[in-house]
């Protein structure tokens, strides 16, 4: 061993100097170790800012004014938090949140003149006031009877009769959304409405009457667009007093009501946040189920259990993090951390079929949901791959659990070869052109980030980079790739995609991925963590991009004069990110079978990553 080296926990040589690094990781290790509850999964409920808690909240407590359900104690607590939150401006996240807030408020006994109360009002008509609010905000006003339902654009329940092939049937959009896009179709068939008494409405957020100009859902600004037949058909439908054929009618609401019981969950919620939940609560109320139905019943404990307790976080997608950092931090796989959680998971793994099958019939079932759920994620499952690959060998039941894993997250992929989140690559079609985009992402497009994961996942198990999915995958993220900006100029979806091609052998010399790879250490900050980028926290962006530099290093990309050089760039970048954030994998040698040195394998995924001399 070389005089300025050490040896780490791991058992590796490494630096003098990286002992602060093993410090550091080593009390991560300890506090995951204290994050971890006793049943193996790592479950913390995570911060939830301004906005999305109004989306969240204030429809849960408008639900209980709508269905005469009444929780004083409950609702103070659930108040006082949205006050708390409320911005210097007056208002509670966005316009329609805001409104929505303030409603919650209002039917809660605060009275016009409190201090919240005046600031949000004078916030909210300066926006616009109750006619600039978003689809969201005007279907539950409209439900308390507080805006006309003219202004509410409808979604037809008889387009869930359509076959899979039709444009705007509902295989063409995203898993994750189908419960809420049929809750809102049964929502617009029974316009139901709890009306309000004048002292309970909120007229003063009005601006201006409400003529049918004034509350007019705004239309496409080219009238060549879909988007302008579909808000003007709608209107010219409402205009001529259109009624649906009966029968079809009928046998529509009908299929609505048996899709969305069929995908209701042990626990009463549906697939989503707890805002697919209420709307579907709302939705069988409106079509005349009781209060004490046990569909209704179990939804409605459920949801005052998270009301108290906080949203469910998803346990499955943490667990599968914290398993793949103990992992990455040389934890074995019978260490009783890693052995209770990963029978925690196992336990879960899914094995029937689901929506997803409609776009990929030859897929067999397997994989995790993100929260415990009836759903499988691709993100979720190919982490899961990569966390548990050291326990592959433990048992045959574990094996053949993370072997039909892999075989349905890598038959998943779309047809340009990316990897979605959740399904199949969903463009949203037609849908994407209705008022229904404006609230709900109806599209779940294949990502670097996840495409990434899933090269990953295929390394664990085996998969040549030739191989017809490895290769499509790969030329997905070439084609992607911009070297001026990396993929779309994020260091998670860049240091995730280089991450799963340095997991699969993919060279990295040549344009474009030699481009990104000198784009993700510019990137990086002085203090030694990265940028989030779009839609992620530099702690988020650091960790991933901290992997993929342990990766890349370990690689030994390239031979010659320049190579060397790249590493030492690669290993002092990562080091500085450990010291800021703790997020990179601690590495081991571990004897190869070929000759020629042994095989530099990265703890985060055990597939061999380089060879050293």
């Amino acid at each position: 061993m070389d005089d300025d080296a050490v040896a780490s926990p791991a058992g590796a040589a490494c630096p003098a100097g990286a002992t602060t690094v093993d410090a550091a990781i080593d009390r991560a290790i300890a506090r995951l170790r204290d994050w971890q509850g006793p049943d193996g999964w790592w479950c913390r409920a995570a911060t939830v800012d301004p906005p999305r808690a109004a989306r969240e909240v204030a429809p849960y407590l408008l639900l209980n004014r709508a269905l005469r359900r009444h929780h004083p104690e409950r609702e103070r607590v659930l108040l006082d938090h949205l006050l708390a939150q409320q911005a210097e401006d007056g208002m509670f996240g966005d316009l329609g949140g805001s409104v929505l807030v303030y409603q919650a408020l209002k039917l809660a006994g605060h009275g016009i003149d409190d201090a919240p109360m005046v600031r949000a009002r004078a916030a909210i008509r300066a926006a616009g006031g109750v006619a600039a609010c978003d689809l969201s905000a005007r279907r539950w006003l409209a439900t308390l009877g507080e805006f006309p339902w003219a202004g509410v654009p409808t979604v037809p329940v008889e387009l869930v009769l359509l076959p899979a092939w039709a444009p705007l049937s509902l295989p063409r959009i995203a898993t994750a959304v189908r419960p809420a896009v049929v809750a809102l179709m049964l929502q617009s068939a029974h316009r139901w409405s709890a009306h309000l008494s004048p002292e309970q409405g909120v007229q003063e957020l009005w601006t201006g009457p409400p003529t049918a100009v004034a509350v007019a859902y705004p239309d496409a600004a080219s009238p060549w667009s879909w988007r302008h037949v579909f808000v003007a058909g709608d209107r010219l439908a409402r205009g001529m007093g259109y009624t649906p054929l009966v029968g079809l009618h009928r046998r529509a609401v009908a299929r609505a009501i048996e899709w969305l019981l069929q995908r209701q969950q042990p626990d009463g919620t549906w697939p989503g946040d707890r805002r697919v939940t209420i709307d579907a609560v709302l939705a069988l109320h409106a079509i005349g189920f009781t209060l004490d139905h046990p569909v209704m019943a179990r939804a409605l404990t459920t949801l005052d259990a998270q009301s108290t307790n906080g949203p469910r976080p998803d346990a499955i997608w943490q667990t599968a993090h914290g398993l793949r950092a103990l992992h990455a931090a040389g934890v074995a796989p019978t260490d009783p951390a890693v052995a209770v959680a990963t029978s925690a998971v196992l336990a879960h793994a899914i094995t029937a079929t689901g929506d997803w099958a409609t776009a990929a019939p030859h897929a067999a079932p397997g994989g995790w949901a993100a929260d415990r759920g009836a759903a499988p994620c691709i993100d979720t499952t190919a982490t899961l791959v990569a966390a548990l690959a050291g326990a592959r060998a433990a048992t045959a039941d574990t094996g053949q659990v993370l072997a039909r894993a892999t075989g349905w997250a890598t038959a998943m992929q779309s047809w340009n070869g990316g990897y979605a989140t959740t399904d199949v690559h969903q463009t949203g079609s037609l849908w994407a052109q209705t008022a229904l985009a404006d609230e709900l992402s109806l599209a779940d497009p294949p990502t670097p980030a996840t495409t990434g994961r899933v090269l990953v996942a295929m390394a664990v198990g085996g998969f040549d980079r030739h191989l017809g999915r490895a290769w499509r995958a790969i030329e997905f993220l070439r084609h992607a790739c911009d070297p001026r900006r990396a993929w779309d100029g994020c260091v998670v979806q860049t240091a995730l995609a280089l991450g799963g091609l340095a997991a699969i052998g993919e060279p990295l010399e040549a344009a474009p991925f030699a481009g990104t790879v000198e784009w993700l250490r510019q990137a990086q900050r002085p203090a030694g963590d990265w940028a989030g980028g779009v839609a992620a926290s530099p702690a988020v962006a650091t960790a991933a991009a901290g992997g993929a530099r342990v990766r890349l290093a370990g690689r030994g990309r390239g031979r010659g004069p320049g190579a060397d050089r790249r590493q030492r760039r690669c290993r002092g970048a990562t080091r500085r990110a450990v010291v800021v954030g703790g997020a990179t994998p601690r590495r081991q040698l571990a004897g190869g079978p070929a000759a020629g040195g042994s095989v530099l394998r990265d703890r985060g995924h055990g597939v061999p990553v380089g060879r050293t001399r």
